[in-house]
């Protein structure tokens, strides 16, 4: 049996954890034996081939203890993907020394906060390195000279579909009118005021925007006396998959992704997304397509992409958005190329 060791924390709102939750399940089906830590005593994943261990308390003491006895644990693979790993990996390493190592990177390495010199340690561990995108890829290979390979991030098609009905009309906008959605944080790289922006000169359609951050009340204001704009703030995930699949379309004018779920969660819902043609957007929305791409910061660009979006009916994307993630983001078809890697990494 050969035993993974993933130093994440299932039941958290984090996209990462929740990757390596969804890929878990299908590696451990294929005969290796899983170790990740839990949020829950009782743990949520329920799989005969994965052993979570309750990691307690956030920020406490215990642990950080339990986080160190799973590092002491016996393991032939670490899959790491955060800079907080670079000590989690020195000690799987000291207690395994045969133990093989996969970092996947998440983001981009090309901006000033990015703390190079530590990343570039943690690769002194590391057998074999992934990127989520070709973009952050790129980045990499740029910055610490190696070999990148490129696994795109996953989605589960089984619970973001086209065919949810409304659960929480509270969430939803008005029938009469086209609507478009924002999900995510609030910050200056994501741009939630340029939604603001574009529904000043869209008042023929409706913009709800989930989630929080520093921005938030920033942009509130700035949609003060708009009423086609809702900030609902954050909501439980749960809420989302009926949300997305019945509105318009994603509108998400970030500028810096990695691999962003929310565009690949949308289109499995079977909606078109407006956005930037920047870092790794064009890798997953092919312009006039599965959605509008306009030029970074380019508002007029973005009102013509919603404005595509509204002229045309909902079949013309659903197909070909939802059929792209069965083809390419399937959390099945994103663990076999882990697998791959994962037996590679085993057999040199």
């Amino acid at each position: 049996m050969t035993r993974i060791f993933y130093p994440y924390t299932t039941g958290s709102d984090s996209p990462i954890p929740n990757l390596f939750e969804n890929i878990g399940k299908h590696v451990a089906s294929d005969g290796y034996e899983i170790t990740i830590l839990s949020n829950r005593r009782n743990g949520i994943l329920n799989h005969a081939g994965i052993r979570e261990r309750y990691a307690g308390t956030p920020g406490s003491v215990l642990r950080r203890l339990r986080y160190l006895g799973a590092c002491l644990g016996r393991h032939d693979i670490i899959h790491t993907g955060g800079l907080a790993h670079y000590t989690i990996s020195r000690i799987s390493h000291a207690r395994n020394r045969s133990l093989r190592h996969l970092h996947t990177f998440r983001v981009d390495v090309d901006t000033p906060t990015f703390p190079t010199e530590q990343k570039r340690r943690l690769l002194e561990y590391t057998d074999r390195v992934s990127a989520v995108s070709k973009h952050t890829a790129r980045t990499a290979e740029e910055a610490y000279d190696v070999d990148v390979e490129v696994i795109y991030n996953g989605v589960n098609t089984d619970v973001f579909h086209p065919n949810h009905t409304v659960t929480n009309g509270s969430l939803s906008g008005r029938e009469e009118k086209p609507t478009f959605i924002f999900v995510g944080n609030f910050v200056e790289r994501k741009r939630p005021k340029h939604v603001v922006e574009v529904a000043q000169r869209v008042d023929d359609a409706q913009f709800l925007m989930f989630g929080d951050g520093p921005l938030f009340e920033s942009v509130q204001r700035s949609a003060d006396g708009l009423d086609n704009v809702t900030l609902h703030g954050r909501v439980d995930k749960s809420e989302l998959p009926s949300v997305y699949a019945n509105c318009t379309g994603l509108l998400f004018p970030s500028l810096r992704e990695g691999c962003p779920n929310v565009v690949m969660e949308a289109m499995a819902s079977g909606i078109p997304v407006v956005g930037y043609d920047a870092t790794s957007m064009p890798e997953l929305v092919t312009h006039e397509e599965t959605g509008w791409l306009a030029a970074p910061d380019d508002i007029d660009g973005l009102v013509d992409g919603v404005r595509f979006v509204m002229e045309r009916k909902a079949d013309d994307f659903l197909h070909k958005t939802r059929g792209y993630i069965e083809e390419n983001h399937r959390f099945d078809r994103i663990a076999e190329q882990y697998l791959q890697l994962y037996d590679e990494m085993l057999t040199r």
